[in-house]
């Protein structure tokens, strides 16, 4: 006996076998292929397991997002999680959301939603930023700008494909943190990075450790006194902290003749801006 799936009024006015360029319809599960590009590689069978006992029960709540790439085939957009879940419980049709896009939209759309529902792991995020940048020859203020992220932040997500496997397979794992992963990004040795990683495991340091550890490091290699930010420099300086503090973009602007200054946070959508305004006031 196939899961029950929700359909609305307007979706019983569409006949399952039409084919219609965009809006709102069942799809055939099977002929729905996954995104070539979809930028997550590992998808939890723990959580699978208890989507698909929900779907089971109250079947697909939110459609799928989809495009055509044939005679009534499509290529998943976002939902891969659900897609995945209704093929586990043997149902025959899925809500979906056709949108005529193509392969750079596509992988943007897919991209987005994958982040700000926090499901991509930092290394699989960092591919998709470099997809971006190789298939379709975007730079990275551009690929900032679709995603709704700093420049500063894609830019500190790429070096983290740099790393060697070993220190890529802690970050996968969970064992370090993307921001010890940063830390480790300065040092320009594989064997020392690796190292490096491992006492970070074994000893539980903090990223604040890691950035201490390493200043020192720095400081016997250049003992020159640093030279003094301009006032411009400062403020560039200031912009990329808040911006890596908050993963989003950040622009500061200085009043003229004492008017005040400002501060733009910009953010994709209100669910990016609750995580934001968290970040600025802890519970």
């Amino acid at each position: 006996m196939s899961a029950p799936s929700q359909t609305s009024g307007l979706d019983a006015l569409i006949p399952k076998g039409s084919n219609l360029a965009s809006g709102y319809r069942e799809i055939p599960v099977k002929n729905i292929k996954s995104n070539k590009s979809q930028p997550r590689e590992n998808f939890d069978e723990g959580e699978l397991d208890s989507l698909a006992a929900s779907v089971q029960i109250v079947g697909i709540l939110q459609p799928v997002a989809v495009r055509p790439i044939g005679n009534d085939v499509f290529e998943l957009i976002s939902g891969e999680r659900r897609w995945r879940a209704a093929k586990r419980v043997g149902l025959d049709f899925i809500p979906a959301v056709i949108r005529q896009v193509d392969d750079e939209v596509a992988l943007e759309q897919a991209l987005m939603e994958n982040i700000h529902r926090a499901d991509l792991n930092p290394l699989e995020e960092a591919a998709a930023y470099q997809h971006l940048i190789d298939e379709f020859e975007l730079t990275q203020d551009e690929v900032a700008s679709k995603v709704g992220r700093s420049r500063a932040t894609i830019t500190n997500s790429l070096r983290l494909i740099k790393l060697p496997p070993e220190v890529q397979a802690l970050i996968i794992a969970g064992n370090i943190t993307p921001g010890h992963a940063r830390s480790l990004v300065s040092i320009n040795n594989s064997k020392a990075q690796i190292d490096l990683a491992k006492r970070i495991v074994k000893e539980n340091w903090t990223v604040r450790q890691v950035e201490e550890y390493r200043q020192k490091i720095a400081d016997k290699d250049k003992p020159k006194r640093k030279k003094a930010l301009t006032r411009d420099e400062a403020i560039i300086a200031l912009e990329e902290y808040l911006a890596n503090a908050l993963n989003t973009r950040v622009s500061i602007s200085m009043g003229s003749r004492g008017a005040p200054g400002r501060a733009v946070i910009q953010f994709a959508d209100l669910q990016d801006l609750e995580r934001i305004v968290s970040g600025l006031i802890p519970e």
